[in-house]
């Protein structure tokens, strides 16, 4: 996704809301299931999958949604464990070169689909609207499955109205608020007070300011949809009317905003110029140790704590407040069922196990458990093995927030 227009040392405001309004509108669609493909077929309803008379047997395949790497080996591990349990076997398959969703919609299409896989919540309503994605409603009703393990704005996600009808078509797998990320070892060296629960948007500026020198800059400024979007609603603007049908980015106080973001590295000289970052996602200047505060999310740890290694301290803390408090954005991964497999049975055995607090805290160190008994552990809090010890409750105080659809 290209970020917004630049020209030369500048970022106008037309731009910064052109990136977003492509790219957020983009999202938005999709999260709202905006349109069913040609030749799709539609959904059903919840499916009439009666009660389980024996125990599930046979082989599945799970659909990784990334290649080969750390996350990759935790999966091999969970499924070596799954296994042991004598409720089904589980491959774990990669797609080998291409995006997996391509992968995906290949397999659909010649009948050979996987029991289940990943998918963005943003992307799960159009494959709900295409009939790809098993209703998950009656086998939860069936195995009393408690939803309420899971945080609420996560769940919330998971449903999809087609044709008329809401279902549950996912389980929750991680949130993603966003949280300020900040280079503790620059504000000490700079004998700056660390950011709290207080700050405003214009403490923020204030001590962007204060943290930029020379090539150093105070913040990569939320150029990217994800992190513009929960910004300018703290400042009272919508992206889209309450229908998500009428843009209104464009109406008071939205421009004045979307002006204020263009103006940390224009007029405010905080933050990094747009023409010296790779995209409007760029995160190489925060590993260099050159960026003093970065609005992200929690797979932002991993990536800091193995590029950076170890070159300055860092924490996170909450998004500073707005004129209309405090916002967050309601994003999540997700764990679906694909329509037509030869072992839906197995394939949901392996959901409720991927879901289940042993698992989500088994693999806490690369994403941040959906599940809440995860999320409070030790294990994902305090983790012992941590290359980096940081406030990781940021991310679940971040939950409480304002995490509405815009």
């Amino acid at each position: 996704m290209r970020g917004p227009a630049h020209n030369g040392e500048s970022v106008t405001r037309r731009g910064v809301v052109a990136g977003l309004g492509l790219g957020a509108c983009a999202l938005l669609a999709a999260a709202c299931g905006a349109g069913t493909q040609s030749g799709a077929q539609p959904a059903s309803g919840a499916g009439q999958t009666g009660q389980a008379a024996v125990k599930p047997t046979g082989k599945a395949t799970y659909l990784f949604h990334i290649g080969v790497g750390p996350e990759y080996e935790q999966y091999q591990e969970v499924a070596k464990r799954f296994n042991a349990r004598g409720t089904g076997e589980i491959e774990i398959a990669i797609s080998e070169g291409q995006g997996y969703l391509v992968k995906l919609q290949s397999q659909i299409a010649g009948g050979d689909a996987p029991e289940a896989t990943f998918m963005a919540a943003f992307n799960m309503p159009e494959w709900a609207e295409r009939g790809a994605l098993e209703p998950l409603d009656a086998r939860v009703a069936r195995d009393k499955f408690d939803l309420k393990k899971f945080f609420d704005a996560s769940v919330a996600l998971g449903r999809a109205r087609v044709q008329g009808a809401e279902h549950l078509y996912a389980l929750p797998r991680h949130p993603s608020p966003a949280v300020l990320f900040y280079n503790k070892s620059r504000f000490e060296a700079r004998g700056l007070k660390a950011p709290d629960a207080t700050w405003t948007w214009d403490t923020f500026l204030d001590t962007a300011k204060k943290l930029t020198q020379g090539d150093d800059y105070g913040v990569i400024a939320p150029y990217h949809p994800f992190y513009l979007h929960p910004f300018v609603r703290s400042w009272g603007a919508e992206i889209l009317d309450k229908d998500l049908k009428k843009f209104q980015l464009d109406q008071s106080p939205g421009p004045e905003a979307v002006q204020w973001v263009a103006d940390l590295a224009v007029r405010q000289n905080a933050a990094m110029p747009f023409n010296k970052l790779a995209s409007n996602n760029d995160r190489q200047p925060w590993y260099q140790g050159k960026i003093g505060m970065v609005m992200d999310i929690y797979p932002n740890v991993a990536n800091t704590d193995t590029n950076a290694k170890g070159a300055f301290q860092y924490d996170v803390v909450l998004l500073p407040k707005g004129p209309k408090g405090r916002v967050n954005r309601n994003v999540a991964g997700t764990y679906v069922l694909l329509k037509g497999a030869k072992n839906p049975e197995v394939g949901w055995e392996w959901l409720k196990y991927l879901t289940s607090k042993e698992t989500m805290t088994y693999l806490s160190t690369t994403i941040f458990p959906a599940q809440r008994e995860a999320a409070q552990a030790p294990e994902f809090l305090n983790p012992p093995s941590a290359a980096t010890k940081i406030n990781r409750k940021a991310f679940v105080d971040a939950l409480e927030q304002d995490t509405s659809l815009p």
